[in-house]
């Protein structure tokens, strides 16, 4: 039977901060690529539409489209990261609370025991008694 380990929920909020601080930056980094290279394969739709001459460069608007890609995707990488971030505060929050509570199951069960046993001796002064008086 498995048991708990406080440890596994650790490395888990640990790989979800590194994971979340390189989001931003893989998702700004695909959004620049994919918005260079879809400019890049609709240049002749593009110079089709603004009746330019086949000669004309599109690098600038490629450059724009990296850009605004970039900001658009490491807004979202930030987004996305946020998320994970609070995935792992709500595991290490998990954590703290059982950190802070496993000392009470044994407060309780040494409760728990110390009234039973009291119990047992008021049961048995209280038959004793009944024996007496017989």
């Amino acid at each position: 039977m498995t048991s708990y380990d406080s440890s596994v929920l650790q490395e888990n909020a640990d790989k979800l901060y590194s994971r979340a601080s390189q989001l931003i930056a893989s998702y700004a980094a695909v959004g620049a690529v994919f918005a260079w290279v879809a400019i890049y394969f609709l240049e002749p739709l593009i110079l089709s539409i603004l009746r330019l001459p086949a000669t004309y460069s599109l690098i600038p608007l490629q450059l724009l489209g990296a850009v605004i890609a970039a900001i658009l995707g490491g807004v979202w990488g930030y987004g996305k990261g946020t998320a994970l971030k609070l995935q792992a505060q709500v595991a290490l929050c998990q954590m703290k609370i059982e950190q802070n509570t496993s000392h009470l199951e044994a407060i309780e069960q040494n409760t728990f025991l110390a009234k039973l046993e009291q119990h047992l001796s008021q049961s048995e002064d209280k038959a004793a008694v009944a024996s007496f008086a017989r």
